[in-house]
């Protein structure tokens, strides 16, 4: 079954199609094992198909900034998620910014789902920050029978520099749930600028493994 493209609607938006290719690295490895036990306990579920399934503080690593936030309208028919990443120059940023594309995704029956992730200024490359886009994925991957979640595909949708992870991550690494569409909100593609690699700040190094 064909993703139904609503990124359509978003015309000033790019969407590129994407493959996988293999590179999981051995930190989200060695989360795994965390992820295997987690659950989501929400007391938000209703049966009535007008009542918002909404929950803002879900916890899917052991950073403080592994948190995510989701919401779905109730439905039998499984559903497809739409993981959103949000800007801020890599140094700033929350997973709120993203929540006005929250209604008009779950109207067309998706899954909304917005994470935080790990920043340049806690010593983050984005070695880790892609980590935590797959450790999201696996999370919620992991908890598929709870979401109803259509496992066989997914879309990324990213604003600047979450524009960037998300190119970034579907084009560089296997996900637990098959990206189909990334949608790409005004990002950096050309990091010839060196001003890029450290936002002005020579401590901070966006593409430097700091180990």
């Amino acid at each position: 079954m064909l993703f139904r493209s609503l990124i359509l609607f978003f015309l000033v938006l790019t969407a590129c199609q994407s493959g996988s290719v293999p590179g999981v690295s051995s930190e989200l490895s060695s989360l795994s094992s965390l992820l295997s036990s987690s659950e989501i306990v929400s007391s938000s579920l209703s049966s009535s198909e007008d009542i918002l399934v909404f929950d803002d503080n879900v916890v899917y690593g052991t950073d403080e900034r592994h948190v995510l936030e989701y919401a779905y309208l109730p439905s039998e028919s499984p559903r497809a998620m739409v993981m959103l990443v949000h800007g801020g120059s890599w140094i700033g940023g929350d997973k709120s910014m993203m929540r006005p594309y929250r209604d008009v995704l779950v109207q067309q029956g998706y899954l909304y789902v917005s994470i935080n992730y790990r920043l340049l200024l806690s010593g983050a490359t984005y070695v880790e920050m892609l980590n935590d886009l797959g450790l999201a994925i696996q999370f919620i991957r992991l908890n598929a029978s709870f979401f109803n979640l259509d496992t066989t595909q997914m879309a990324l949708f990213g604003v600047s520099a979450g524009a960037h992870l998300s190119l970034l991550y579907a084009y560089s690494r296997t996900s637990p749930i098959p990206i189909d569409y990334v949608v790409a909100l005004v990002p950096p593609v050309d990091f010839s600028d060196p001003a890029f690699l450290t936002m002005g700040n020579q401590e901070l190094q966006l593409f430097q493994i700091n180990r």
